[in-house]
Parts: structure tokens; sequence; C-alpha cells
């Protein structure tokens, strides 16, 4: 009998231990799991960021003045317009062009501007996520 009793203790200890790491590998997953988090916004924070620029029918003189100015041709292509059958409409080649360029760090004073603006778009859509769960 006294066996018994010594095994239920020792399962019961056991159980206990087993909670009781079951507790700290929680804890510490969710530690992990801002640290991640700080992780991927770090690196988008310090991602190249990029605007884009689109025109259509440049002249050769533009090309140079955009490329003067940091912009890079990333890509280009063409589409008609007209020819409407019989050859009684105009029938008009464009070439739409795709620029981009790397933006660069804006001054303190600006960063902060726009980093309250962000965290403005980010409660606005935080709260109307809310608004949405509620309302459903």
């Amino acid at each position: 009998m006294s066996d018994w009793r010594e095994r239920q203790a020792e399962v019961n200890l056991l159980r206990e231990e087993i909670q009781e790491h079951q507790k700290r590998l929680f804890l510490f997953q969710q530690e992990q799991s801002a640290s991640l988090q700080e992780i991927q916004d770090e690196r988008a924070r310090r991602a190249p960021k990029f605007e884009y620029l689109i025109l259509e029918d440049v002249s050769e003189e533009e090309l140079d003045i955009r490329g003067a100015n940091g912009w890079e041709l990333v890509n280009f292509a063409s589409y008609s317009v007209g020819g409407g059958g019989m050859g009684v409409t105009a029938y008009k080649v464009h070439l739409r062009y795709v620029f981009k360029r790397e933006m660069l760090p804006l001054s303190d004073e600006l960063q902060a501007i726009y980093d309250e603006m962000d965290n403005l778009r980010r409660e606005i859509a935080t709260k109307s996520a809310r608004v949405d769960a509620l309302v459903d």
C-alpha cells in the first residue's frame, strides 16, 4: 500500500512540475514572440524605401532629367489607342514609363511629423477593426 502512495505522490509532484514548465514555456514563447516582432519591425525600418513615378510618352530629354534627379527606369510598356475599324479613327501608340528611386531619410523634425501621422493612422485602423468586430 505504501508503494502505491509513494507512486501517487511522485505522480502528483511530476504533474505540478509539468504545469510549472508549461507556464514557463508559455511566458518564454510570448517573450520570444515580442522579440521576433521587434526584429521584423527593425528590419522593416532599416530596409530601403522607394517611391515610384509613372509617366507617359516621355522624351529623351525628360528621361535624362529624371535620371539626374535619381529616378531609375524600371519598366516600360506600350499600348495603342484608336484604330476603330476601317481606318476611320487615328491609331496612336503610347509608351508608359515606370521609375523608382530610394527615399532618402527625412530630417528629425519631418520624421517626427511623419511618425505622428503614422501612429494616428494605425490607431484609426485598430479602432475601425474593433468597431467592425463589434458591429458584426
